[in-house]
């Protein structure tokens, strides 16, 4: 259950979570800093975690700025964010995970520019000239994975869709609530990070990047993403939501 508001907002974050223990607290507080300068919304939707997390946040749930929402089973990151866009009333969304892998502070800059430059669609860009976006301690094969997998989705979004973008896969995704009321989302898992680029870009919103730091985690850490299933996954996802038939 979680309460619902009328209110509109100027920001909603969308956290979906799901077996977040030891870093759900920091992350939440985190984005309640934003409150020191816009009014928000911050839309938590756990997954039927089972590490104490779902706990932890009902004591949580007496926050003003806090709306939480208990699935019955874990159905994936793409699931999670659906049902928060349900209930968003924010002018502005923004997706983040609760592993603090991103810092709040450059969020809280992309909204800045987002708003100074009127833009309506803005990317935070990991990918830094001179420097590796993920390493992973003592992983070295596994840190050359995964930034090689990044070079190459990222080409093959950009060939696609005819864009330039740097970081296309990442989750700091700033946007419009307006631009996307219309759409029915079906992405379940990690696939809706496409589906949503996807979908913006081709009704005309091309994004701006602006640099961030990144402090990836691995798997050992929590991370959720499947290293081989999901890659694959996205191949056919990127063709199907290039061609996908929608309102533009």
């Amino acid at each position: 259950m979680c309460k619902t508001s009328n209110t509109e907002f100027d920001v909603t974050v969308i956290m979906p979570v799901y077996n977040e223990i030891t870093t759900i607290e920091s992350a939440i507080s985190s984005v309640l800093e934003l409150t020191k300068i816009y009014s928000l919304q911050l839309v938590v939707v756990d997954g039927c975690s089972t590490d104490g997390t779902k706990e932890l946040l009902q004591k949580m749930k007496s926050n003003v700025n806090l709306e939480i929402i208990f699935d019955t089973a874990p159905k994936g990151k793409g699931t999670a964010v659906r049902k928060g866009l349900e209930i968003a009333t924010g002018k502005i969304i923004s997706i983040i995970d609760a592993d603090n892998e991103y810092t709040i502070n450059y969020l809280i800059e992309i909204i800045k520019f987002m708003k100074l430059n009127k833009l309506r669609f803005v990317l935070g860009n990991r990918h830094i000239a001179g420097k590796k976006m993920r390493t992973f301690t003592n992983k070295k094969i596994t840190t050359i994975y995964y930034n090689f997998g990044h070079n190459i989705f990222t080409a093959y979004f950009n060939l696609l869709f005819n864009t330039k973008l740097k970081d296309p896969a990442t989750m700091w995704k700033v946007f419009h609530k307006s631009d996307i009321e219309d759409y029915r989302f079906i992405g379940r898992r990690f696939e809706f990070d496409w589906e949503l680029l996807a979908l913006l870009i081709r009704r005309g919103h091309i994004p701006q990047e602006v640099e961030i730091e990144y402090i990836s985690r691995s798997h050992a850490d929590g991370k959720k993403v499947k290293s081989f299933k999901d890659p694959f996954l996205w191949i056919f996802y990127i063709i199907y939501f290039r061609f996908k038939k929608i309102n533009i």
